[in-house]
């Protein structure tokens, strides 16, 4: 058996496993891959516009497009969305409201910070 002290990985990393069982050969010496992935989560509120106001959309469902895969996340109340895991850049987010597509680039920055906060992301729903 052999382990990692996860009490000793950053906050900010993730591991799959900190514990792998081996059994090497006589005489022999064994490399161990314990893999940590940088945890990163992004937070902010939807909202569109309805006329002068901008309605926050509550439980709506929201298809991100990263790296030419759709994924969906879901927003809460007051339009609250939650992402683990994306990396920085610009991406294409869209959702219908009232059975009118509504399209908005959803950008995270650079950041060391373990969460963002992107804020309230304002979407004009058009044809």
């Amino acid at each position: 058996q052999i382990s990692n002290n996860d009490r000793e990985v950053p906050i900010d990393y993730a591991m799959d496993e900190v514990v792998q069982y081996i059994s090497p050969p006589f005489r022999s010496g064994s490399s161990i891959r314990f893999a940590a992935q940088k945890f990163q989560a992004v937070v902010g509120r939807i909202a569109v516009r309805d006329g002068q106001a901008a309605v926050p959309i509550e439980f709506y469902e929201i298809t991100l497009t990263v790296d030419g895969q759709p994924r969906l996340f879901q927003t809460t109340r007051e339009g609250e969305f939650y992402l683990e895991s994306v990396k920085a850049g610009t991406y294409e987010a869209s959702f219908a409201y009232h059975d009118v597509p509504c399209l908005f680039p959803l950008t995270i920055p650079e950041s060391p910070d373990v969460i963002i906060d992107l804020g309230e992301l304002v979407c004009e729903p058009g044809p």
